[in-house]
């Protein structure tokens, strides 16, 4: 009896953490998707950017999302984790190992991530657009620039594979993506997320002075009270 009800416990955190994941997985979609076409130059960036937001900052989308979705998701990764700790899992795979590691990443930067992006707007209505990005890999290009790669990669590698998992445990799908698939698009995605972040840059056109930016002004002035 004990067992059938760990089983069905079980059961039930691995379809909370899928359906929870790939909910939250679309917003990282587009939250990728708009961050490529920052090789389309500012105004293409910032435009497609204004109009996802009035959907995902929604104060109602908002709210489930970072209130509810993924707390939730984060919450059933940390039990199975646990679980898995107790039952004393044999050796993962390469591509098990990273998905985690990314998992854990995000875990630790999304609401600093979120906070750093939000507040601003929330609190003064400075937005940080492509000028936003921009002013932080020109201001501290040896912290922000990894961190950008990181923050997107992991993003991208989690969400890719964790929706191949969840498609099959939720028996949408037969199996995920093959290791030799998910290595190649990670490669793809390495490429590109350095390329547009090089863009931010302006290693590719002129991003004009971005150091002169709202956001920039706001966020040097609030670094300076807060150091003081």
């Amino acid at each position: 009896m004990i067992e059938s009800m760990e089983f069905q416990s079980e059961r039930h955190c691995i379809r909370i953490q899928a359906i929870s994941g790939l909910v939250f997985g679309l917003f990282v979609a587009v939250h990728l998707g708009n961050s490529l076409l920052a090789l389309s130059g500012s105004s293409i960036y910032d435009g497609f950017q204004r109009n996802v937001q009035a959907i995902y900052q929604h104060p109602i989308v908002e709210i489930l999302l970072l209130g509810f979705v993924l707390p939730l998701h984060i919450t059933a990764g940390i039990v199975r984790a646990r679980d898995r700790r107790q039952r004393g899992e044999s050796q993962p795979t390469t591509i098990v190992r990273i998905h985690r590691y990314a998992g854990w990443f995000l875990v630790v930067v999304v609401y600093w991530h979120a906070a750093a992006v939000r507040l601003p707007s929330l609190l003064y209505g400075v937005w940080p657009r492509f000028d936003g990005v921009a002013f932080s890999i020109e201001w501290m290009p040896m912290w922000f620039f990894p961190y950008y790669f990181l923050l997107a990669w992991a993003g991208f590698f989690h969400m890719l594979n964790g929706t191949g998992i969840a498609l099959m445990r939720l028996g949408i799908t037969r199996r995920a993506l093959g290791a030799p698939q998910l290595r190649a698009l990670g490669f793809m995605a390495a490429l590109l997320i350095t390329v547009s972040l090089l863009a931010f840059g302006g290693v590719w056109f002129d991003v004009g002075t971005p150091m002169d930016s709202d956001y920039a002004r706001l966020y040097l002035s609030l670094m300076e009270k807060f150091l003081k």
